[in-house]
Parts: structure tokens; sequence; C-alpha cells
């Protein structure tokens, strides 16, 4: 994850120095494989090549987990890139489709990256399974192969939750007019997906669509900032405060808990425990070094702020992605670390060590540490960090961020932890982040566009108090992305809201797997969907 900002920055920095105007810009369909195998035309691609404004049909044979052949279909949809002006013109928008039967219940993955199915295995997703339903799944604006802008020339000038929405309402309302009709209609998602879901909702309700008979975001974070910035430390203390708790007093989860908090603390106070993490820092980090270099030279409180701040962006990958009790026991005990200056045991060597090489480890070694070990299949996240470094490492990146820093708000470190009179303050931290090594760094690029706040909290509002939309919210208790979360509160005052927390739960889907979920989570899920769907 510290990789990640690095290269996205860059991206970034450097398309935005792009200059070009947006006319009529339709993305040209990749040109098919010479060497793939033909698929025969059945009904469903030809009643999908019939409909106006769809193109690029495509049927592809792929396997699903029990080697049984399904079939995929692909292809574009013309769209409005300005749907309040149509005039400026249309763009293909990506969308692929795994049927069950026609009359069963359609999944719709409202996305809010780029297209997970790729036509190489069949669609795998709990929600779909659950309800035995057809599966659908939009690719998000500005992502991958749905581009409303020429990449050499992109402005992110029509990037708004707004204009998304109205994509997924033309593409579910061609679909139910012109091969779904009269079936149950559920949409859903995960992490920005599960935003997406959440806004498609909210939208639903503003302009009166009845696409939808029910909404299931997945740990979908919801970050209002502030009015002055799109940070938002909801994440953050969630990070430090709640991800690890409620495990029994004498657990191995506790007690990891407890040292984790402790690292954060005595990396500050223990002097040689601190000069080491800042040495480190220098040979791991060179790129984060320099950066804080370049913004404040070589100040000692800076850069362990700096360092501090890489860590704990580690550990939102560490608690998202893997059960905390699968790598709790990794984590040292800092207190075998002197407190003196002048200690310089052999004993106290290795402790130092050991803290130091847990605080530079990323997700992806920590998950190789686990499979050496034999950890039980199925307990890890289906991907890693560098998976997801790699499907991030792009142009649509830039999408990300320019989202965060107009509407969706942007994730914030907490340094409440820090005690009075400590080496370092919060409010250096804090200062270090936005400027020099954490997410907030993004917002330079589109500085002056944030909303304030007013649509995340707008849709906080509306979900607590007035949504007439079916929605199901479910969070892992050991997901930090849980801090942005639709709570218990909104439950109890709404009836047409449903939340589930799993204990336990990291940054997941897949309800029905027994090993990310408990048995009491899986039948709260299921039973509030079916009860909204009678």
């Amino acid at each position: 994850m510290k990789t990640t900002y690095k290269i996205l920055v860059g991206i970034l920095a450097a398309a935005l120095v792009l200059q070009g105007c947006v006319k009529d810009y339709i993305k040209p369909i990749p040109a098919e494989d010479e060497n793939k195998q033909e698929v025969v035309d059945d009904d469903i691609t030809k009643a999908l090549k019939a409909i106006e404004g769809v193109s690029g049909v495509e049927k592809l044979m792929v396997p699903d987990k029990d080697g049984n052949q399904v079939a995929n279909y692909f292809f574009y949809y013309l769209q409005p890139i300005d749907h309040t002006n149509p005039q400026v013109g249309s763009y293909n928008q990506h969308v692929a489709m795994q049927l069950s039967e026609l009359k069963a219940p359609v999944v719709v993955n409202t996305q809010g990256y780029m297209m997970e199915m790729k036509g190489e295995a069949a669609a795998d997703n709990d929600l779909r399974t659950a309800l035995g339903a057809n599966w659908v799944e939009i690719e998000h604006r500005y992502f991958e192969n749905s581009m409303p802008e020429p990449v050499d020339s992109v402005r992110m000038n029509y990037l708004y939750t707004v204009q998304a929405a109205c994509d997924i309402h033309r593409v579910v309302e061609m679909l139910q007019k012109n091969l779904f009709k009269n079936n149950v209609w559920v949409a859903t998602g995960v992490s920005k997906g599960g935003v997406t879901t959440g806004l498609q909702a909210y939208y639903s309700d503003m302009y009166g669509w009845k696409d939808f008979d029910l909404f299931v975001p997945f740990c979908a974070p919801f970050l209002a900032g502030t009015p002055d910035s799109p940070t938002d430390t909801a994440i953050g203390k969630y990070l430090v405060y709640s991800c690890g708790t409620g495990y029994p007093a004498d657990s191995e989860e506790n007690k990891a808990y407890i040292r984790l908090q402790k690292i954060l603390q005595q990396v500050v106070a223990k002097p040689r425990l601190r000069n080491e993490v800042l040495r480190r820092f220098h040979m791991r980090e060179p790129d984060n070094y320099q950066r804080v270099l370049d913004v404040y030279g070589p100040k000692e409180p800076e850069v362990l702020c700096a360092a501090l701040n890489s860590f704990q962006e580690a550990l939102l990958g560490d608690y998202a992605e893997l059960r905390f009790s699968s790598w709790a026991p990794l984590i040292p005990d800092p207190d075998l670390v002197k407190a003196g200056p002048e200690d310089g045991t052999t004993d106290d060597a290795q402790a130092i060590d050991a803290v130091c090489d847990f605080f530079f480890s990323s997700s992806t070694e920590l998950a190789k540490k686990l499979e050496a070990a034999a950890e039980e299949p199925g307990t890890k996240a289906r991907h890693t960090e560098e998976e997801m470094i790699a499907q991030r490492a792009t142009m649509a990146d830039m999408a990300y961020f320019v989202q965060s820093v107009r509407e969706l708000g942007c994730v914030g470190i907490d340094y409440s932890w820090i005690r009075k009179g400590s080496f370092i303050t919060p409010q250096l931290a804090l200062e270090v982040a936005d400027k020099a090594s954490g997410r907030a760094r993004s917002m330079d690029f589109y500085e002056g566009q944030w909303d304030g706040g007013k649509l995340m909290s707008a849709f906080r509002k509306w979900v607590y108090t007035e949504t007439t939309q079916k929605m199901v919210f479910v969070y892992g208790s050991d997901d930090p992305w849980t801090g942005g979360a639709i709570d218990y509160a909104a439950a109890e005052a709404n009836p047409n809201v449903v939340f589930v927390l799993n204990p336990g739960g990291i940054h997941a889907d897949d309800f029905l797997n027994d090993k990310q979920f408990t048995k009491e989570a899986t039948a709260e899920i299921t039973r509030a969907v079916s009860d909204f769907l009678k």
C-alpha cells in the first residue's frame, strides 16, 4: 500500500498537465483476437445485438469453480458523457453478464473500479449464489474500458457520482426492457463498489427510479470529512481503537492488540527503538523519506511522523485483507525493548530488530509468512496486497483519487494516541501526513473541488431518517473501513435499513464462507435479504 500511493501520485500529476477538450468521444471497441476460439451466437447474444446502443457483443465459455463451462456475455452500451447535456457526446460503457435462468433474480455488481469479469472464469459471488441469480457487472465510468474522455487528454470533467448513477440506471432500464422482464433486482458492491451501491439507492430515491428491489453494500465507507477538507479520520480512529478488540481477555488476539498499541506508543517514546525506525525508514522507503526531506529538511520528528504514517497505512491493508487471528501471533512484544538510551545488550538488540521487522513488513510479506506456516485455506481474503497494487496502478486510479477529493472523502490517519509531551505531537503528525506522506497528498491536484462533505453528509442523513429504499449494510469488526460505516443507529431509526456486523470480519463479501463470516452473521444477512424480497 505504501508503494501504491507513490505510483499513483506520479500518474495523477502527469495526467493532469495534459490538455484537450471533450467533444464526441466513443472509445473504440478492442479488436478481436484472431486466435480466439469462435463461439456460436445463442438467443441471448442475438437479443443483445438487436438492442439500440449495444455494440461489441461477445460470448465466452468459461469454467466455474467446479470445472463446468458457463457462458459469459460482454458488451458495450452507449452512454451520454454528460447525462444533463447529451449534446456533449457519448462513450461506450463496458458491461458483463452471467446467466442462471432468465426469470431468476438479477444481481448487479455496481462496481467502483474496473471490471472484475475478464472472460477467464465464471463470476463467483455469494449473493448471486444464495439467490440463484443472474449476474450483471457494470464497469464504473473512467475506469479501464469505460472512459468518457480520451486518455491522452483526460480531465475528469464528468466524474461525479450522479453521472455514474445515471449510467447504472440506463443499463438496468435497458436490460429490464429487452431481456429481464418482471425479475427481482438487487444491487450490490464491496468497498468503493459498496459506496456506489449505497449512492445508487440515494439517487434512486431522488429521481424516482424503480430499478432495484434491494441494495446490499458490503464494507462501504461513507466519509464526510470536514467542510474544509476531504480528509476524514474516522477510519484512522477505528484502526487504532477498534480493530482487534472484542476478543476474550486471555486470547492471543487480545494480547496482540495490546502489543500493537504499545508498538505505536513506544516507537515514539523509546530513543533506541525510535532511532532504529528512523534509520530503517531511510533504507526501506527512500522515496518516502526523501519526500519528507524535500518539504521539511532533515528533521527527525517530521521523519518519524512519516514513518508512523506509513506503518499505519500498512496496517489498513493488514487488518482489511487478513484475519487478525492469523497474523496476531506475528506481532512482537515492544516491552522487551529497554527504555534507556544506554542499554545495548544482545537481548535488547533482538527485541528492537523484531519490532522494526514487523514495523516495516507489508501485507504481502505477512501473507507469505502465513503461507509458509501452512495457514488453513480459506482464512485469507481473495486479493493480496500485491494484486491490489497491480489492479490500481493504472490510469484509472486517477478516478479513485479524484472522486475522493471531490465527493467521497479521503482516509485520514488518527494520532490522538500520541501522549502529551512526546517526541512528536498529533498536530505535527497530521501536518506531515497532509504535506508529505499520506493519502491526502492527492488533494493538492484537485484543490478547491471538495464539496465540503455535502454529498456524504446528505447521504448519511438520508439513510438514518428518509430512505424508502430497502438496504442491508454489511461490515466486519476487524476491517478498518468499518470506521466509515452506516451503523446500528440507522437500523433502529429506519425500518428499511438492516445493519450486520460480522465479528472478526475483514474487507470481504463472501458471506457464505464460514472461514470469513460467523454463522450468525451469515444467517442475519440471509434473513434480511429474504425478508426484504418477499
